[in-house]
Formats: structure tokens, C-alpha cells, sequence
């Protein structure tokens, strides 16, 4: 690109409004000499033989010349200008120092192959404010393929300006790459609106880039440091080893990367290489930012460190992504002093950063969606309400497992949620619900794919602690974890969830409990209360483990069913020591390697069994004390689980029209147990292949006298049991299955098995 075009193209960029009334100034002499007669339209020093023009002196005339035109420095010559005695002079009109037209300049593909060829250097200088380039209340000015190095302030400095730009310069190094930093920041922006430091996207389809980024290293604070302002932008330069941050920002609406070609059709990106400086990558305190397409690595603090609000990190299109890998904090931290609300946080790829790879510190409302995270102690940390976890990727990365140290999702706060994640090769749990209120966890895969592949995590696939309550996890698949949920406290809802097993009934068994619970109150299924059963196969102990009371377990599938096996190696359902008032109903219990439902020892009393369905078993349906069908005694006197409550005696089997007739008696005084009685009598058909309930009475006569009922059951040969649950809940096992015959009605004689139809 020719010199004269870019001097064109930059003219319409800035909006010149009056060519007529522009000067252009030629650098040609490089001592730092003033201007003979500053405002007289002619750079020279001291007038008198050839026309000599420092930048200086170039300054000086563009200062004094029109405020209604952008005027134009120029370079003839290239090399090093040492600025003696004071500073250059703030430039305070529409001034653009271009040294690309330097005759030894070569711009290259980027601003690391374009090294200026014009270099001012304040190694002379000793104030403590003193910068390279310094404007002051100008607009539509720039700074263009400058080398600015060894002075005590920031290298440029723009202050209350309007549409101004820098790009293609190389800050605290030198075009030899030995260091040459600057003590304060390499661009300080204060009260600009409209900035640009870096390359822009150009018009057009594809679009394309019409400046470079700058080159910012070795400063002694921030690389980029912009405060107060509007709507300034940031991107494509190389910003390493700053002694602060890379980017540090305190004004609003600014964009840092830049991702226009993309809304336009392209393909260009022109973020920012922001790599080993002393603290953040970005560290933002501002509203309204646009962060797209940088690469944020090796620093010394987080990645991107935010406080603020509406911000956004990343976009929906993948290709703005950020890439933030291998700083010593957290990828990213929202919230860090005060507060963050209304972030959204999408499609990063966020890479074995030295603390958490998300944290929200303090913040609500904020979205993390569709990122990638590999390789971090907890991969997202939340602290705070109303933000959403969703749809990222934690722990795997091209079918790769690359967890961390500690959990895949943390949630402290009230009505958060963690919906459709996929979480894997976690060094504890998937999801870890520290306390709050209504969070809900719902659609995500942990541990495993849909398919059942492992990428099971070493603790618990979700846990919720005693500090939580009304806990949802609904719609999860869970394997391959530890315990697949783990449930301390009371209040969770555990609904429509996979555990142990894959969309095909793949084997995803988690490594001791499908779910434990270790608390009251929580629900493990209700349908008829819109809390949909959970299947739960293929887990090592139990389908779930109960210590706790008051504990809902309705309409679940442990173990699996007819002709489903996903049977777990102990029980369907087990009621640990001291476990109270439990209500483990209308379940399906098949396939387990130990009892259906299996009651310890030292478990409480009041927990109610009632219309589950049993079959292939390792050991009896239910076992009260866990150790096998117990003893009827007299009276019922003796204690235990649920009492020991005795199950129901048969005094007869009989059948009329069809219909079974029942002769039973219980054999339990009123001291032992609460009445009036139900017994319900379920079928037992093979092996105890299938055991359902097909019928309900009620026992309400003198203890131990015998009661008679009839009723109709699905087949006219096989086998009856039948068990107790008091007033109190207190269940009893199924008493031993006896063989029945019944005859049929006498016209299913002929009519059915005799005539045709």
C-alpha cells in the first residue's frame, strides 16, 4: 500500500472536513530542535539556508495552525530522535503523525513483521509525568508506526479526545528488539470517546484490514489503560510483559478485539495477543464492553478480571471466541470487588488457568454458556442469584478427558441454574451445590455421554449440601461417577433423571450409589406431584440409599423391569440406620443383585411401602433388618425396623366364579400395631419373576381373628402374598407366596375355551 494512498484513505477515515485548509508537515531532520516561528505555517529551525523540520517543530506548527482541519506529519527520514530537556509539546489540534511514510518503512502482514523505522526515545528525560506522545483535548488525530521508548510516563497518553487512533506502533521495545520500556502505561486513554488503539475492520465484502495493531510491551504499569470515555476499541495489537495489566479498563461501552468482518460477512478477527504481563490479562471496571477474539495466555494474574454490568465475553459465533490458557489466576473472574450483573460469558476456550477456569466472585443475572473448559481446580464457580450455566463443555475436548483437581460447576446462591452441560474427569464432583435456594440442575451429562461413554468424575456426579434447599435436578444423565447424586440436607426434588445408564440402556453404573441421601425431605420421583420417576441401573450398591426421614421415593425404576435389565449389584432401594417416615411407593424394583427394597437393622420406623413391583431379585422383595424373610411372633411384640411388623397369615385359598378367596388373620396386638390395617396382596408369577399388587383391604376387626376377601386377579393359577402397612406406615415384607387355583366362571367354560368365537 502506497504512502500517498494511506495518507487517503486515513484523510476519509478521520472525516477531514476542509482538505483546502490541512497542512502537511515533513519531518526531515532528526535532532530535537524547536520551530524558528511557531504559527507561521512553516516547520524550519531557525530560519535561514535549507528548510529543517523536527518533530518538534512539526508539533509546534500543527499546534498552532487551523482547529478546523486534521493536519498531516510526515517523515522523509527514518531513525532515532532523543528528546532533550522537556517532553515534545501536547498536542492540542486535529494532528496524525504518520511515520509509515519513512522511506525505509516496510509494512508487513502484521505489526510484529512492520517495525518503524522512526523511533523517539526519553531516556534523556527524568519528570515523572513525562510521555512519549501526549494529546490533549484534540480529535480526529493518530499516531502512526512510531517507535516510542525510555520514557518516565506513558508512551502515548490521550486525554478528553474525540476519534482518535493509534495503530502500528511499537511501545517499550525497540525496532531491534532490545527493550527500551516506558515506566508508565504504553497507551494511557483518559476521557476519550471514539478511540481506536490497533487495527480496525475496513468497508467492503470480505472486509479487510487497514491499520495495525500496536506493539506494547515492557511498561511499567498497564499496557492499554483507558478511564472515563465512550465507545473506544481495542484490538489487533501485541500486548506482553507489562509490569500491571495487559488491558486495563474503566470506561464504558469500549470493544476490546474487534469483530467486524465477522457481522459483515468476513472472516477477519483482529483481537489482541495479550500474553505475560505482571497481573490480568484484561482487567475491566466498566459497563457495556464487547471482548471478542483475544488471545489471553501466561499472565500473571486472571485472565479477564471483571466488574460491571451488560458486559459481553465472546459471542455466539465460535470464531469470536477468546482463547484464555495457562494464567496463574482464573481464566475469567467476575465480580472481583464490585459486582457483576447481566454478563454474558459465551464460547470461550478457557485452558489450564492456575485457579478456577469461571468465577462469578459476587454477581447475579449473569450467563456462562458454550464454553470449554479443560484442566482448572473447580472449572465454574458462582456465587451469587439468578445466573445461568449452559451448555458448556467441562473436562473434554475432542473426545479428550481433561477435568481438574475439584468440581465441574459450584453454585452458592439462590435460583441459579446449570442446565444442558456436559461434565467430565472431574478430580471431585461434577456439580456441587453449596447452599441457596431453588437452584436447579437439569439436562446435563455427568460422567457420561448420552451413549454411556465414561468420562466419569471421581466424586459425586451432583451433590447438594445441607446449606442447599429446594434443590431441583431434573433431566440429568449420570454415570460413571462415585455416587452418581449425593443429597445431604432436605428440600431437593430429584426428577426424570438417567443414573447408571445410557439412552440405550447402556451401562453407565456409577461406582457405589446410584443416589444417596443423607437428610430429610428431599423427593426422588412423584409423577403425580410433576416430578417425573428416574431410571437408575447399573450402579455398583444401591439403585439409592436412604439415612434420613421423611423422604419421598415414588415412581421410580431401580434395577429396571420386564424384559429391561439394568439391574444394580445391591438393593433397589436401601433404608439405612435411623431412617424414619419414609415413603418408598408405586416404584418398579427388577434385577437387583440383593433385596428390592432392603431395610437395616438399626432403620426407624413409619416408612411406608406401598404398590411397588418386584421380579428377579438376587434376594426377597422386602427385607426388614436385613436378614432375610423374618419369623412371624406372637402378638408381633418383637422390635426393629418398622417395627418388624408381622405380615399377613393365610388360613385359606379358595375360589369362586372366578375370584380368589382369601382367608387371612395378622397376628399383631394394638400395642404393637396402629389400626385400622391395609393389606394389600400382590401376585407372584414365575420365580418371582413379577410381583405386583392386585389388591387392597382393609383389616379392622379384633387382632389375630380371621377376615375374608374376595377379588379378581389376572390369572386363574399362580401364587399370592400379601403384607401390612399400619396406620402409621409402618410396612411390613411380603409374607411367603403360596400356590392358588381358581376355578373359572362357569360360563368361561364353554364360552371361552370351548366354543368358537
Amino acid at each position: 500500500m502506497s504512502s500517498t494512498f494511506r495518507v487517503v484513505v486515513l484523510a476519509s477515515l478521520l472525516m477531514v472536513t476542509s482538505a483546502l485548509s490541512a497542512a502537511t508537515f515533513v519531518v526531515n531532520w532528526l535532532p530535537d530542535e524547536p520551530d524558528a516561528n511557531p504559527g507561521d505555517g512553516v516547520c524550519d529551525i531557525p530560519a535561514g539556508g535549507p528548510l529543517r523540520c523536527s518533530l518538534r517543530a512539526a508539533i509546534m506548527e500543527a499546534n498552532a495552525a487551523s482547529s478546523t482541519a486534521s493536519h498531516l506529519i510526515t517523515f522523509s527520514t527514518g531513525g532515532p530522535i532523543t528528546v532533550l530537556g522537556s517532553p515534545l509539546p501536547t498536542i492540542t489540534n486535529r494532528v496524525i503523525i504518520d511515520a509509515r511514510t519513512a522511506p525505509d518503512y516496510s509494512e508487513g502482514s502484521d505489526v510484529l513483521d512492520s517495525p518503524p523505522s522512526v523511533w523517539i526515545d526519553g531516556s534523556a528525560l527524568s519528570g515523572p509525568s513525562d510521555d512519549g506522545l501526549r494529546f490533549l483535548n484534540a480529535s480526529l488525530a493518530g499516531v502512526f508506526a512510531m517507535n516510542i521508548i525510555n520514557f518516565p510516563d506513558n508512551g502515548i497518553e490521550l486525554q478528553d479526545t474525540t476519534l482518535t487512533e493509534i495503530s502500528g506502533n511499537w511501545i517499550g521495545l525497540r525496532r531491534d528488539g532490545l527493550e527500551g520500556p516506558n515506566g508508565g502505561s504504553g497507551v494511557s486513554v483518559v476521557g476519550c470517546d471514539r478511540c481506536k488503539i490497533g487495527s480496525f475492520i475496513g468497508s467492503g465484502s470480505p472486509a479487510t484490514i487497514e491499520n495495525l495493531g500496536n506493539l506494547i510491551s515492557l511498561s511499567g504499569e498497564d499496557g492499554v489503560f483507558m478511564q472515563s470515555g465512550n465507545d473506544s476499541e481495542v484490538g489487533g495489537n501485541e500486548i506482553f510483559e507489562n509490569g500491571r495489566h495487559g488491558i486495563q479498563v474503566l470506561s464504558p461501552g469500549a470493544r476490546i478485539g474487534d469483530v467486524g468482518g465477522l457481522a459483515g460477512g468476513g472472516s477477519i478477527t483482529t483481537g489482541n495477543f495479550i500474553t505475560a504481563n505482571a497481573q490480568d490479562g484484561i482487567r475491566v471496571g466498566a459497563n457495556g464492553l464487547r471482548i471478542y477474539a483475544n488471545n489471553i495466555n501466561i499472565n500473571g494474574g486472571d485472565g479477564i478480571a471483571l466488574d460491571g454490568s451488560d458486559n459481553r465475553i465472546g459471542f455466539v459465533n465460535p470464531a469470536m471466541r477468546n482463547v484464555i490458557t495457562s494464567n496463574s489466576g482464573y481464566g475469567i473472574r467476575l465480580g472481583v470487588a464490585l459486582g457483576a450483573a447481566n454478563n454474558i460469558i459465551q464460547n470461550q476456550l478457557i485452558s489450564q488457568n492456575g485457579l478456577r477456569g469461571i468465577e462469578i466472585f459476587s454477581g447475579n443475572g449473569n450467563e456462562v454458556q458454550q464454553n470449554e473448559i479443560l484442566g482448572h481446580s473447580d472449572a465454574i464457580r458462582i456465587v451469587g442469584n439468578d445466573n445461568n450455566i449452559f451448555a458448556n463443555v467441562i473436562g473434554l475436548a475432542d473426545g479428550v478427558i481433561n477435568g481438574g483437581d475439584f468440581n465441574g460447576v459450584v453454585l452458592i446462591g439462590d435460583d441459579n441454574n446449570a442446565a444442558n452441560n456436559t461434565i467430565g474427569g472431574m478430580g471431585d464432583d461434577g456439580v456441587d451445590v453449596v447452599s441457596g435456594e431453588s437452584n436447579r440442575v437439569n439436562g446435563n451429562r455427568i460422567g457420561m455421554l448420552s451413549d454411556g461413554t465414561n468420562i466419569g468424575n471421581a466424586g459425586v456426579g451432583i451433590r447438594v449440601r445441607a446449606e442447599a434447599n429446594d434443590t431441583l435436578i431434573d433431566s440429568n444423565r449420570i454415570g460413571h461417577n462415585f455416587d452418581g447424586i449425593a443429597l445431604v440436607g432436605g428440600g431437593s426434588r430429584i426428577c426424570g433423571n438417567a443414573i447408571g445408564v445410557g439412552v440405550g440402556n447402556e451401562d453407565a453404573g456409577n461406582n457405589v450409589e446410584g443416589i444417596r441421601v443423607d437428610g430429610g425431605g428431599n423427593v426422588i420421583g412423584d409423577p403425580a406431584n410433576g416430578c417425573a420417576g428416574n431410571a437408575i441401573g447399573f450402579n455398583a450398591s444401591d439403585g439409592i440409599q436412604i439415612i434420613g426421614d421423611a423422604n419421598i421415593v415414588r415412581g421410580n425404576t431401580s434395577g429396571g423391569q420386564p424384559g429391561i435389565v439394568i439391574g444394580n449389584g445391591n438393593s433397589g432401594v436401601f433404608l439405612g440406620d435411623g431412617s424414619d417416615l419414609n415413603d418408598v411407593s408405586d416404584n418398579t424394583l427388577y434385577h437387583n443383585g440383593n433385596d428390592g427394597i432392603r431395610v437395616a437393622a438399626a432403620a426407624g420406623t413409619r416408612n411406608r411401602f406401598d404398590g411397588n413391583g418386584f421380579g428377579n431379585n438376587g434376594d426377597i422383595s422386602i427385607d426388614l433388618g436385613d436378614n432375610g424373610k423374618d419369623i412371624e411372633d406372637p402378638q408381633d411384640t418383637d422390635t426393629g425396623p418398622n417395627n418388624l411388623q408381622n405380615s399377613p397369615q393365610f388360613t385359606q385359598l379358595g375360589g369362586n366364579n372366578g375370584q380368589l378367596v382369601v382367608n387371612y388373620l395378622i397376628d399383631s396386638n394394638a400395642s404393637s400395631s396402629t389400626y385400622p390395617l391395609t393389606v394389600d396382596f400382590y401376585i407372584a408369577q414365575g420365580s418371582d419373576q413379577q410381583i405386583f399388587r392386585v389388591h387392597r383391604d382393609t383389616y379392622n376387626v379384633s387382632p389375630g381373628a380371621v377376615r375374608t376377601t374376595v377379588f379378581d386377579v389376572p390369572s386363574l393359577t399362580s401364587r399370592i402374598s400379601a403384607m401390612v402397612i399400619d396406620a402409621e406406615g409402618n410396612s411390613s415384607e411380603l409374607n411367603v407366596a403360596q400356590s392358588y387355583n381358581v376355578p373359572p366362571p362357569p360360563d368361561e367354560i364353554f364360552n371361552d375355551r370351548f366354543e368358537l368365537p
